[in-house]
Formats: structure tokens, sequence, C-alpha cells
């Protein structure tokens, strides 16, 4: 006989209102009455069971580690619900299953802290969530500007240890047609001797050169500033720019800088050139190889499009 633990803890509110009723959507009336027994309106009545001597119905506040909050339902008030679906008979005395295990938050490991609180209203259990809600974002923003930090003075420490490639790479493509390219710019720094030596490529898509934008997107195209655009075919770009990297990588580590990230580096692939090994955390210490990726338009390293654009290094 297999014996299997009852593990006691914590589920997350929205999951328990929003989620568990739609795994019997198949069982219409076991999905009515158990949505019906949970809603908000429901479990703030007075003579709803999850009441608790007369203060409101009875939720829990858990602290995750990263320290965000979460409104909570017990693993007990799950049970009794389901309990309590059977006794009424809406569930031709079965049980209902209860939600997966997986979801479940326990004390110590999932949950930091733990605490109960009470709503009589409705009015209250919403504002609760709405605080809830405000308050881990803005526990977000403050962890993301923490994280930014760190992750500027990490590309300030490579920076000044004129170490490596320095790329920044920027796609175009055509406005009404988002999978055909019409160009990418290269604008790099690379250091001989402690001394900056830059480098700037304008390669337009031969098979789209008559493709213009002006109409949604400004058309850039023919401002150029930095040396003569060059119009070559897909194919032979992606053997440039494969050309590019892999010599840049022999003579070490390699930041490329993008102000779109996602969208430039699916370009990237697009065209035929595959980015292995790249990561988008710099160590502690100044790298001697490797391949990161700096995204100026994500918030978090928006300080290294300032320092970079002061360097001419991005080419829009």
């Amino acid at each position: 006989m297999t014996f299997h633990p009852v593990i006691h803890g914590f589920y997350r509110y929205t999951d328990i209102i929003f989620v568990w009723h739609t795994a019997f959507q198949d069982r219409p009336i076991i999905e009515t009455a158990l949505k019906a027994f949970i809603s908000p309106h429901c479990v703030t009545r007075k003579d709803h069971p999850f009441n608790k001597d007369g203060k409101g119905v009875e939720f829990w506040m858990g602290t995750l580690p990263n320290g965000e909050q979460r409104l909570l339902y017990s693993s007990a008030q799950v049970e009794y619900a389901r309990y309590w679906l059977k006794e009424m008979g809406f569930t031709n005395g079965e049980l209902i299953p209860i939600p997966d295990s997986s979801y479940l938050l326990r004390p110590g490991s999932e949950l930091q802290a733990i605490s109960p609180v009470y709503f009589d209203t409705y009015e209250k259990l919403k504002d609760a969530q709405k605080d809830v809600e405000k308050n881990n974002k803005r526990l977000k923003r403050s962890h993301n500007a923490y994280t930014g930090r760190i992750q500027f003075e990490r590309i300030r420490n490579s920076w000044n240890e004129k170490i490596g490639t320095w790329c920044a790479i920027d796609f175009e493509w055509w406005e009404m047609y988002h999978t055909d390219l019409t160009e990418v710019g290269l604008s790099s720094v690379t250091f001989e001797n402690g001394l900056e030596i830059a480098t700037n490529r304008h390669l337009i898509f031969k098979e789209n050169r008559l493709c213009r934008n002006g109409k949604y997107s400004p058309d850039n195209r023919d401002h150029f500033l930095f040396g003569q655009s060059q119009t070559l075919p897909q194919k032979q770009i992606a053997e440039e720019l494969k050309s590019y990297l892999q010599t840049a990588s022999e003579k070490g580590p390699v930041f490329l800088i993008f102000h779109d990230q996602k969208g430039d580096i699916k370009c990237l692939r697009e065209t035929g050139v595959e980015l292995d090994g790249l990561s988008g955390d710099l160590p502690e210490i100044a790298p001697s190889s490797g391949l990161f990726s700096i995204d100026t338009g994500s918030g978090r390293d928006r300080a290294i499009h300032r320092a970079a654009t002061g360097r001419r290094l991005l080419v829009r």
C-alpha cells in the first residue's frame, strides 16, 4: 500500500477564484455552485462559513521570498469548499478534486511570513487586492532600480577596463510588412593601446531596397553620417555579420548593444546569424571572453543608452 502525505499550505486567492472552477466546465452545475460559494460577494456575507467570529471572512496575507505579498486561501478552506459542495448535493455525492499541489505555497519554503486578515465587506476585500497589487508593483520598481544599478556598474567596469568589442546593432524593417528587413546599422568601438577605435557600417538589404518607410515610421536610410552605405544581398549581409562577430570574439569579449533587444536578436537569427552563448548578465569582474547583450530599451540599462549615445555608439 502506498501512503501519500497530507500537505497543508496556502493557495493564491486569484488561482482559487479565477482558475479552480474552470476545471469543471464540462459539469456546469458544479462550476456554477463553486463560483458562487467562493465569489467575493458571497464570502464576505456574515452567514458564510468562512466568516470568523463576526470579524468577516478570514483570508491570509503571505510574503514571498522576493518580498512581494499575496492574498491567500488556506488549504483547509479549499477542503471545506469541496465538502460543502458535496453535502449541499451539487456533486452527486462525490468530492471534487482540489487544485494541484504544485500550486500550493508552504510556510518556510515558498512563504517567508503568513498572517490572517479579515474582510467584512466586498469593498474592503476589493481594496485590499488593489493595495497588494500596488505595493508589489512599487517593490518591483525598486528592485529593478537596484538590479539596474548593479548592471550599470558591471558594464561601466568592463568599459573602463578597455577590453573587447562594443557593438551597437540596429535593424530596420518595412513598416508595411515587418518580415521584410530593409537595413542594418553597426557602430562599434574596440581598443588599441588604450585608445578607442570606432567603426561604423550601414548595410541595405538589396532584396528590399525599394521598400521605403515614412508613413508610420521615419525613413532615415539616406541620413547615414559615418561613411558610405552599402547595398548587399541578404545572404552576403549574413556572412558579413557572422564574420564580424567571429573576428571580434577571437579578440576578447563582445558586448552587443541593442535598443530593441528582442526584435534585433530575432532579426539577426532570421538573417542567419546565431548567437550561441549570448548572456544578458555581465559578471562582476570584467570578462576575458564571452558574448553579452545590453538592452538600452529595457529600462534596466537605460543609463547605458545615454553613455553609448554620448560616445556615438548607436547608429540610429
